[in-house]
């Protein structure tokens, strides 16, 4: 019995620690590596603001590439109080006064403008939505200026 729980002369208590150790460190820098990475691919509701006649909402989500790459965002139209909806533009690298972020502005109950004062790259998704009824248009407006937006992250 004695020759069984040795293993090529190293005890069955030493394989067993030094598996798990090997085990350890590569596995749990594995799964936090993974986790992180989740973490910063994840959107976040930074702003929403629900058209004039109350039926839609337009809604900017942030993404937080890391520590190397500036903030990225997405707006989306929604029926008011939703939580998916149809994707209308996407941002990167976007301030207002040195702020990361956009501003969203309904100037009608069917024309929404994302306001920014500059941007690294922009695009419309979807210039036009039918939404019921409704046919919702949706513009890019750079050059804005807010002096109600503090300076850093918004």
């Amino acid at each position: 019995m004695k020759g069984i729980l040795k293993i090529a002369g190293v005890g069955l208590k030493w394989v067993a620690a030094t598996a798990l150790f090997l085990v350890g460190i590569v596995l749990v820098p594995l799964v936090a590596a993974t986790l992180a990475v989740r973490a910063m691919d994840k959107e976040s509701e930074v702003d929403r603001a629900t058209s004039p006649n109350g039926e839609y909402d337009a809604v900017l989500m942030e993404t937080n590439g890391g520590a190397t790459t500036s903030y990225g965002y997405t707006v989306y139209i929604m029926h008011s109080g939703s939580t998916s909806g149809w994707k209308a533009a996407s941002l990167y690298g976007t301030t207002v006064n040195g702020a990361y972020g956009a501003n969203l502005r309904w100037r009608s109950s069917d024309l929404l403008a994302v306001e920014f004062t500059a941007t690294k790259w922009s695009r419309i998704e979807e210039p036009w939505f039918r939404m019921g009824s409704r046919k919702i248009h949706v513009v890019l407006q750079s050059g804005i200026t807010d002096q109600t937006v503090p300076s850093g992250h918004m």
